[in-house]
């Protein structure tokens, strides 16, 4: 856990052996946080007023990502490894659903109205569209070769899928669910990670190139990129400040 202001760990949490973390996820009020645990299978829930693990809740194999509903009332857990996605109760911690989607579900990212889950296939080279409200599959979308994390749009119009490897950002058409241009930001080896969207700038972690590209959502140019440290892989934009924040392996 790390204080903005000083820009320092203000404490650390523990989780259950072999726990492996990939993916966080803050609640809505910011009083659970949510972390896919990839080498035991299950989802830590970490009560944040307390900084201890309330729930760990079992999931599919290899969990590696996870996001949670505007209302808070869902967790949605990309399972890479059984190449499906569970959905947790964040009320009873339980899985009340498990949706199929394609192989290697690497990010997973909500509509702003919470209407619909995106997940990203890695090895199927597609997006799944999830009904959240029904749990149905609604589309899967061919997008770029290796589609590693998603992000929508503040107004839930663009989801933006980061493609490993070949440096490239696809850009979805919520309405019609087809990719409908993709933005170059580097060449083969670049490795676009991870991805995050604001109203005012795309940002995608260059997990190859040891950079943060920054792209205006209204050209679909990268206006500058930033060197980071090694093989940043994670990215937050803090709301209030709008600075971003990257996780690298330093």
């Amino acid at each position: 856990m790390f204080d903005i202001g000083s820009r320092t760990i203000a404490t650390s949490v523990a989780l259950p052996a072999g726990s492996s973390p990939r993916g966080v996820a803050l609640s809505p009020k910011g009083d659970f946080l949510y972390v896919a645990d990839g080498g035991s299978d299950r989802v830590s829930v970490v009560d944040t007023r307390t900084n201890r693990v309330v729930a760990s809740v079992p999931v599919g194999r290899q969990p590696v990502s996870v996001a949670v509903t505007p209302d808070g009332g869902s967790a949605y857990v990309a399972d890479a490894g059984s190449g499906d996605v569970s959905v947790i109760d964040t009320q009873t911690n339980r899985i009340i659903g498990v949706v199929t989607t394609g192989q290697f579900p690497a990010g997973v990212a909500l509509a702003p109205d919470g209407g619909s889950a995106y997940v990203a296939n890695e090895l199927s080279a597609s997006v799944t569209v999830i009904n959240a409200r029904s749990g149905a599959v609604e589309a899967t979308i061919p997008a770029g070769t290796s589609p590693f994390d998603v992000a929508a749009s503040p107004d839930g119009r663009w989801v933006y899928v980061a493609d490993l490897g070949p440096g490239k950002l696809a850009v979805i058409d919520t309405r019609v669910d087809e990719v409908v241009s993709t933005v170059s930001i580097g060449g083969h080896g670049t490795d676009p990670f991870n991805v995050a969207a604001t109203d005012r700038g795309i940002y995608v972690t260059n997990q190859g190139a040891n950079t943060l590209a920054i792209i205006d959502p209204r050209t679909r140019h990268v206006v500058t990129t930033v060197t980071t440290g090694n093989s940043p892989y994670g990215v937050a934009v803090d709301p209030i400040s709008r600075s971003v924040r990257t996780d690298t392996r330093s």
